[in-house]
């Protein structure tokens, strides 16, 4: 998920999350072998889709850290 201002521009880091069919948590392996960056939090689930409990994240985290107090969120 990531998140743009009316201008077009990009804010903070992109939210993704990817499928692990053990769950919410990453194989040893995968976290080995995963590719990581600073702006590109990642996390996973079983099916690969955002759910309520990472939607909270996003917007606690991600969100709100990096937008002022006066603004209008519009999700599609």
């Amino acid at each position: 998920m990531f998140t743009i201002y009316a201008t077009g521009k990009l804010v903070g880091p992109f939210f993704i999350v990817l499928q692990e069919i053990t769950g919410d948590k990453f194989s040893l392996q995968v976290q080995q072998e995963l590719f990581t960056a600073p702006n590109l939090p990642e996390t996973a689930s079983s099916f690969g889709k955002m759910k309520k409990e990472y939607s909270t994240v996003w917007l606690e985290q991600i969100y709100f850290s990096n937008v002022g107090d006066r603004t209008a969120l519009v999700m599609d």
